[in-house]
């Protein structure tokens, strides 16, 4: 069993490679060893433009936590008829830095500077078809008005909705 785990620049430098790799601008590294542990770290690298759609977790236990180690995003919270209710800023000088964020939230996730590096914590385990719910109104990854929406997000202030 490892006495410990590192993770230093040159990781967060492989992680960086890779997701500008990606057509998700967005690369993961797991902390943990097993889908099956009972907390999920993940270390994430987001690149400007990144489109995580709007989506919620429905079980109590699927609380996240949110740490913002490099960068600054915008969390931005929706209502279920996908108008934005709040917005939080997170990483820069003067911000918070993280954000807990509670089951039925609904919620995306949108890089402001060139890059991110975040920490993601959530209790596990990992159940991949039961990990996300999305709204009716969720524009998917793949949609070809992807790329506009999160330009929007980027400028999305409270009590707006996309369209």
């Amino acid at each position: 069993m490892e006495r410990y785990r590192t993770f230093g620049q040159n990781d967060w430098q492989t992680l960086q490679e890779r997701a500008e790799a990606s057509n998700r601008k967005r690369a993961h590294f797991n902390l943990h060893t097993s889908f099956d542990e009972s907390i999920q770290k993940t270390l994430i690298c987001l690149l400007y433009g990144t489109y995580i759609p709007p989506h919620y977790h429905r079980h109590k236990y699927q609380k996240e936590l949110f740490v913002v180690l490099k960068g600054r995003v915008k969390v931005l919270f929706f209502d279920h008829v996908a108008k934005v209710t709040e917005v939080l800023y997170l990483g820069g000088e003067g911000q918070s830095c993280m954000v807990e964020i509670s089951h039925n939230s609904i919620h995306t996730v949108v890089c402001l500077s060139e890059l991110a590096h975040v920490m993601e914590i959530k209790e596990g385990p990992f159940l991949k078809d039961d990990c996300k719910e999305f709204l009716q109104w969720t524009i998917s990854e793949q949609d070809q008005r992807a790329g506009d929406y999160v330009r929007w997000l980027e400028i999305a202030s409270e009590n707006q909705v996309y369209g």
